[in-house]
């Protein structure tokens, strides 16, 4: 959990499965389409990591700022990064904050505002919470949203559910943003860097979808920039499901 007096704690992963998960021990939320992001806080200071552990700080500079304004002075969520376009979350516009020139991001930033959406509250001040059961987290972090997301930061709590019908309709309104359904285990602790307590499930898409996906794969493969290989490795990923299901 620590390494010199700092935190650190790897991100869960989830494996793929065809189907829902069923029983008591499973919570579900929608699956974003958006970049995995890890936030830090201990006073003022403030980091942004990615799934793979790179420092996503620079290039979301409004949600670090954000982050710096939340009451509670130290915590660690767990969530996505997301960029709202209209009523859809764009990937495009996600994807272009990936960029050397600190300009443009600070320009973008203004223009195209990215959204926090948290989904695990792993620290909050001197409490470990990673150790304890989803079922305890994730009150803990409702509790946390409640005292800290206010309308005008750009923090907002994802939702859940306990019903698998909740999470057979988030599957087949997959769209805009949302790809699929997660299903995480409510009776183990975080699973930092394993696969153990989540899955997810992705619903289909067209070809047309996957095309534009290697559109941006091309636009963006000759930057050199550490993050730009993880953006670009989940949409390699993205294709390989897909054409795994013969869809391209």
């Amino acid at each position: 959990m620590t390494r010199n007096g700092a935190v650190q704690i790897e991100a869960m992963e989830a494996r793929s499965v065809d189907e829902i998960p069923y029983g008591q021990e499973w919570q579900y939320e929608p699956k974003w389409d958006g970049f995995r992001c890890l936030i830090f806080r201990d006073s003022r200071s403030v980091k942004l990591q990615s799934k793979s552990g790179q420092d996503l700080t620079r290039y979301f500079p409004e949600i670090a700022a954000a982050a710096r304004e939340l009451t509670e002075t130290a915590f660690v969520l767990d969530g996505e990064l997301v960029v709202p376009v209209g009523k859809r979350l764009s990937f495009d516009d996600l994807l272009s904050r990936i960029h050397p020139a600190a300009s443009r991001i600070e320009r973008l930033s203004s223009e195209k505002p990215a959204l926090f959406l948290a989904f695990d509250l792993l620290k909050r001040g001197k409490t470990d919470l990673a150790q304890a059961p989803l079922s305890k987290r994730r009150p803990e972090l409702e509790a946390f949203a409640k005292r800290c997301f206010k309308a005008a930061i750009p923090f907002r709590l994802s939702p859940m559910s306990s019903a698998p019908a909740a999470a057979k309709r988030w599957l087949a309104l997959a769209g805009g943003g949302c790809d699929g359904v997660v299903a995480k285990r409510i009776d183990l602790p975080y699973q930092g860097g394993n696969r153990e307590g989540m899955q997810k499930i992705k619903r289909d898409r067209p070809a047309g979808a996957y095309q534009r996906r290697s559109e941006l794969y091309r636009k963006y493969a000759g930057r050199p920039e550490p993050m730009v290989n993880e953006a670009l490795g989940a949409v390699a990923t993205r294709e390989a499901e897909a054409g795994h299901r013969g869809l391209v």
